[in-house]
């Protein structure tokens, strides 16, 4: 795996770094970052490049233009602390819920209702195009998304209990 990232300074210039040399920080509740080559930190917005097939994988470090400062091809390549802020700030950029068990599920006129308990409480949640807005990441991961972009994710079916699996039955 490559270790080096890649930072543009100007457009027609890019300088070579590790991963392990890149500094993430919060000021207030902004992560900044200091990337070798420059002289002081800048705020920063951090993003996965996959958001939904490798979460936990490749990550790009966006100035606040939403321009590319550096791309880091594996999260765990970061100096352990600047890991933990990436972890932290990822988590709260992309929320996802874990479903633990379903309640209900309804198809009313081809849209499908959830009504489900997750690790962040209580849900409901409205599907559209289940072609579409549903990903099976394996045989039995699925992650969904609902209309209002919000995801969660079912991470085993075979480990939900005998009622949330009838009830997915009638949607799936």
């Amino acid at each position: 795996m490559n270790t080096n990232i890649k930072t543009p300074t100007q457009a027609a210039q890019v300088i070579s770094c590790a991963a392990a040399d890149i500094r993430l920080s919060y000021y207030g509740d902004q992560v900044h970052a200091l990337v070798p080559g420059q002289d002081k930190s800048q705020a920063v917005r951090l993003v996965w490049l996959r958001p939904v097939s490798a979460r936990h994988g490749a990550l790009s470090i966006l100035d606040e233009k939403k321009k590319e400062i550096c791309y880091v091809d594996d999260i765990s390549e970061l100096h352990k602390d600047s890991f933990d802020v990436a972890v932290n700030e990822l988590q709260s950029r992309y929320p996802i819920a874990t479903v633990k068990r379903v309640v209900s599920c309804k198809v009313i006129l081809g849209n499908r209702y959830f009504d489900c308990e997750t690790n962040l409480g209580r849900r409901l949640y409205l599907i559209k195009d289940p072609s579409r807005n549903i990903t099976w990441l394996n045989p039995d991961h699925l992650l969904i998304r609902d209309v209002q972009g919000n995801r969660f994710e079912i991470t085993s079916l075979k480990k939900l209990d005998a009622e949330s699996s009838k009830q997915l039955a009638l949607i799936l």
